[in-house]
């Protein structure tokens, strides 16, 4: 189930990383200081958490926590997510239909025009996750961060999604 991000959901996402996001993180910051994690997940505007019943606990626990920060007015976004090491198996399936049944058309309507992600080269997952979602890979952007490692850019824009919506709709 998809609920909105709140202080307790992002802390409990941002202190059991997955190793691939731990990674990734590393670039731009320290991925250790969950508060600043937690801060920085809350500033955006769009914001939410996957959540999963385990058997061994009452109530169901963040596994992935996901959103979209805007910029320029609010005609562009930058998405970003990390997870727990559960949430590939547990919630993505789930977060994947989310995003293009809801985020999406709520990006698009509130303006949003394009929409960006960064990942780290070595993230492939990521990168395919990101091209199921309509994102393409537009460049290298190189020296980022204080260890200066190249990042990659995906992009998308609300043209790519009303292209998916008719192509569905063929289908």
């Amino acid at each position: 189930m998809i609920e909105p991000l709140d202080y307790q959901k992002a802390w409990w996402t941002a202190v059991d990383l997955r190793p691939e996001d731990r990674r990734e993180l590393s670039v731009t910051r320290d991925p250790d200081d969950v508060e600043a994690l937690v801060a920085s997940a809350l500033e955006s505007e769009f914001k939410w958490a996957a959540m999963h019943d385990f058997e061994e606990v009452a109530e169901p626990l963040p596994v992935f926590a996901f959103g979209a920060k805007l910029f320029d007015g609010g005609r562009r976004a930058h998405v970003w997510g990390f997870g727990t090491p559960y949430a590939d198996s547990l919630v993505l399936r789930g977060v994947t239909r989310f995003i293009k049944r809801s985020m999406v058309p709520l990006l698009v309507n509130s303006g949003v025009i394009y929409a960006q992600a960064v990942s780290h080269p070595e993230n492939t997952t990521a990168h395919r996750w990101l091209q199921r979602l309509g994102f393409s890979l537009k460049a290298t952007v190189p020296g980022v961060g204080g260890r200066k490692e190249d990042m990659l850019l995906f992009v998308t824009s609300a043209d790519v999604h009303q292209r998916n919506l008719l192509l569905a709709a063929a289908a």
